[in-house]
């Protein structure tokens, strides 16, 4: 390691290691190597292990200090110690002025990161300060560059190269991703500092008079226009020679004066609109109405007070408007479908939706104006058929209704039967009754029977069911009636004379008649007691067999007796609910019931009582059943509608419409658009229609309200926003941003001192409205406004000269003064910012950068001072030019007056 007498290296931005006094041992590279040697031997003596050093690498860097190392391998036993050294090297400043984490960064930039292209700038993760952290800022053109906020902020590699600085303005070096300690005398993990008087290692101890001392800023600018505002001054520290500011750790902190804060612009604010946020809108579709309060206020102290609207300037805002104005949902229906039968009477189906203004599915329709979905159809056709009794099976898939309250035994289930021959067949459920059956006696009075059934046709399997007798509509025909044969002797008799005769002999010519008991009726009820009922006939005396009632004396009848029959506990019973409508009207749906095995307690079904399954006569009854296995109509299937393709200035949102067809078994089959209703859907549809730029004759301008001070000469660009004051060095690129909305930025203005800038190279507006000043010289201080429309804001620019440089006494004439035209000399002119050109001014809205308050030493970069002049250049007594009054002696005021 090698340090030069009266040399400077920069390491960062604007930090420099200070000159090395005489008091500070000077080690050339020959002899640091020597002793290091000659330390490592004997460390290599007492641990034998080790192999040798190797020769020392190549620097990490070229310029800037980089690093270089050696290694060695530990051969046997146990080695102490490390296998690696290092030191630094290439400690000459770079010609560029380039930041190394910086170029680190950049290497990353024609890479993509998640599908886009970044530039990428260094970051100081103060957590992991050695890991390559970088914000990353989306590649856009120049002009946009002032709008676009930090994208991504990542991490694209674990350890920075050797030799990358920790933190700005720091000595400490990363080296194998660690941060390492350097001191003021340029060695790894040495803590030397630089004291009081500038010394490396000092003790402060080497100058009468410390360097650096403790200063107070002047006033910043007002915080607040009225009303009550701040204004402060802060604490710096000041190299007493240079005048510029450094770090606060080389100020004694035991003399650091407190901040100084004063009230300013304490008057009363003007009077100005005030209006409440909306209120509710008066209907939530259709268009309706909202209104809020506005009120002319008056602010003091932070309390608002009301005053008369007179007092208040300017249009007042409104306190209605309109609202809701988008449709109403509304119902829509698809076409009516074919008829679901091919004969007899069926129905048709179609879709009923209720969608709103955006054609979305939406629940805010009225119910009571939904259109039907299913009306009755008639094909016209009567549907042939006939019932074979010896040919009956159940229709795969289909479960068949019973009634609520099942009788026990229960009866079997119902069938279905295939149509063979030709017979009307029922498209709803209708009893239907077979032909009668015979008379019970051969001659005299009878009985004749037949079966009457609940019946529907089953277009789907082409079968007729039978369903129980609740499911038919209408009183049932009857199954039994009387039925009258031959007389049963020769002598026949009118019946139609006098058939329900009350007095008949019980001689009849030769034959006689009488009345018996046969036996009782069957019981009423196969459990919980029933009753039974004696059966008396009138029976012809010689033959025993049953004939007319009328034939035998009505005086002679026995009284009919009634007896009680099973009065026994009844056996558990499934019972089930009716089915519920079906899920789908095509396609495929489910109907559902409830099924539950239950006891009667009491006689008639009302008082039952629940039990588990497994008491009840298996199987169970099934609880679901398929329903409506017929394909739907041809119809169009719409998707949902995409998001907005923009979000103002007229953007399309798409959806897919397809022609299909949902068949029986749910699938779906795409159908020609020639079998859709006409018209088809629409694919596309306009949105957000509103205009990207509302104008307005006096739209808002956001204003800064703050102070900018340049402090980084290496900042070759500056960007600013109007409403403030900003302070910049000479030959920097300006920026300035006029943020308005309402407003086409194409049409914005700027004045410089009122006046319209001219037209050259130097002045340039961007598309955006932002104004762009090429490196500013000091006549381009002044006042700039930004104009829009009737809209207007300020922001105040000065021009200083960069550390170490000075304007020359033409440029202060003209910066200060006028130019007599007549004899080619300036004259000053009194000014009142001449007290503080930027900040002391009580008249400006603004205040400082926040920034600059809260953190004060990382608002300027740190620099060091290294004088390079022969006559400027420190020593250990450099100090003494003060004489004890505290002033310079005479032949050190030339030098003074120079650095001011």
């Amino acid at each position: 390691m090698v340090i030069t007498t009266n040399a400077s290296y920069a390491l960062e931005d604007n930090f420099t290691i200070p000159e090395v006094s005489d008091e500070v041992p000077i080690i050339a590279e020959d002899d640091s190597e020597q002793e290091l040697s000659s330390q490592l031997h004997d460390v290599d003596t007492r641990s034998n292990g080790w192999s040798q050093w190797s020769e020392w690498s190549s620097c990490s860097r070229s310029c800037d200090g980089g690093v270089s190392h050696q290694l060695r391998r530990c051969q046997k036993g146990s080695c102490k110690g490390e296998h690696i050294r290092y030191k630094i090297c290439n400690m000459q400043t770079c010609p560029d002025s380039n930041d190394f984490r910086d170029d680190q960064c950049a290497v990353f930039n024609s890479q993509l990161y998640e599908g886009s292209l970044y530039n990428w700038y260094a970051y100081y993760d103060d957590q992991n300060p050695c890991a390559l952290t970088c914000k990353g800022k989306s590649i856009t053109s120049d002009e946009e560059m002032l709008d676009e906020p930090v994208l991504v902020m990542v991490k694209l590699a674990e350890k920075v190269h050797d030799g990358t600085r920790c933190r700005p303005g720091s000595l400490d070096m990363c080296i194998d991703g660690k941060c390492k300690t350097v001191g003021c005398d340029l060695r790894i993990d040495s803590d030397l500092q630089v004291d009081a008087c500038g010394v490396c290692g000092g003790d402060g101890s080497s100058c009468s008079r410390p360097l650096y001392h403790w200063s107070l800023t002047s006033m910043s600018l007002c915080s607040a226009t009225c009303g009550g505002g701040l204004k402060m001054s802060r604490p710096i520290c000041l190299n007493r020679v240079t005048g510029e500011e450094v770090e606060e750790q080389l100020c004694n902190e035991s003399q650091k004066p407190d901040a100084s804060v004063v009230a300013c612009n304490t008057h009363n604010c003007p009077p100005k609109w005030h209006a409440n946020e909306w209120g509710p809108c008066s209907a939530s579709c259709g268009g309706g109405s909202r209104i809020r309060q506005v009120h002319c206020l008056e602010e003091t102290n932070s309390t608002k007070i009301k005053v008369n609207e007179a007092k208040c300037t300017g249009h007042k805002p409104r306190f209605q408007e309109v609202c809701n104005q988008i449709d109403c949902p509304k119902w829509h229906t698809s076409q009516w479908s074919g008829c679901s039968v091919s004969c007899g009477e069926g129905v048709q189906v179609r879709v009923v939706e209720c969608r709103d203004f955006k054609d979305e599915l939406s629940n805010l329709c009225s119910p009571h104006t939904k259109p039907t979905q299913t009306k009755p159809c008639s094909t016209g056709i009567q549907c042939p058929f006939t019932l074979d009794e010896h040919n009956e099976e159940l229709m795969p898939g289909l479960y068949h209704t019973q009634p609520l309250i099942q009788p026990y035994p229960p009866p079997p289930p119902a069938i279905a039967e295939r149509l063979i021959g030709e017979q009307v067949v029922p498209s709803e459920s209708t009893f239907i009754p077979d032909e009668w059956g015979p008379c019970s006696v051969t001659c005299g009075e009878g009985t004749r029977r037949r079966q009457v059934y609940c019946r529907i046709f089953l277009e789907f399997s082409r079968t007729i069911a039978k369903l129980p007798d609740n499911k038919c509509s209408g009183p049932k025909p009857i199954e039994t009636e009387r039925c009258f044969m031959e007389p049963c002797s020769s002598e026949r008799i009118d019946i139609k004379d006098d058939p329900y005769r009350h007095e008949i002999g019980t001689k009849l010519g030769s034959t006689t008649y009488s009345w018996v008991k046969q036996g009782y009726t069957q019981c009423s009820a196969t459990c919980l007691g029933g009753v039974k009922e004696l059966i008396v006939n009138c029976v012809r005396d010689d033959t025993k067999k049953v004939t007319s009632a009328f034939l035998c004396p009505v005086d002679q009848k026995p009284e009919v007796t009634i007896l009680t029959c099973n009065d026994v506990p009844c056996p558990p019973r499934w019972n089930f609910s009716d089915f519920t409508p079906c899920s789908q009207s095509c396609g495929i749906g489910i109907q559902t019931r409830e099924v539950n095995c239950i006891r009667e307690v009491t006689q008639g079904g009302a008082n039952t009582v629940v039990v588990p399954n497994r008491e009840c006569p298996q199987p169970q009854p099934p609880d679901r059943q398929y329903c409506n296995v017929l394909d739907c109509p041809v119809s169009w299937s719409l998707s949902q509608w995409s998001k907005c393709s923009k979000p103002c200035g007229t953007g399309e949102k798409t959806r897919k419409v397809e022609c299909i067809q949902v068949m029986a078994q749910n699938h779906s089959l795409a159908r020609p658009e020639s079998m859709c209703s006409k018209p088809k859907p629409s694919e596309k549809k306009p949105c957000n229609t509103k205009s990207c730029v509302l104008e307005s004759d006096k739209p808002h301008i956001e204003i800064s309200n703050s102070t900018y001070i340049q402090h980084s000469v290496k900042k070759k660009k500056v960007f600013l926003k109007v409403g403030g004051a900003a302070s910049v060095f000479f030959g920097t690129v300006v920026k300035i941003k006029c943020p308005v909305k309402r407003f086409n930025r194409t049409r914005i203005q700027w004045t410089k001192d009122h006046a319209p800038l001219p037209k050259s190279k130097k002045f340039r507006v961007s598309k955006k409205g932002a104004l762009r000043i090429q490196s500013v010289t000091y006549v381009d201080k002044g006042v700039y406004t930004c104009i829009a429309g009737k809209s207007s804001a300020d922001l105040t620019l000065s021009v200083q000269p960069k550390p170490g440089e000075f304007m020359n006494s033409e440029e202060i004439m003209r910066q200060s003064g006028f130019k007599n035209e007549r004899t080619g000399s300036y004259h000053l002119q009194p000014r009142r910012e001449d007290k503080n050109p930027v900040l002391n001014n009580d008249d400006h809205s603004h205040e400082q950068r926040p920034d600059l308050l809260k953190n004060p030493r990382t608002s300027p970069k740190t620099r060091l001072f290294a004088p390079t002049s022969p006559s400027l250049r420190m020593d250990p007594n450099s100090l003494n030019v003060w004489s004890p009054d505290g002033t310079l002696d005479p032949e050190h005021e030339q030098v003074r007056a120079s650095i001011r």
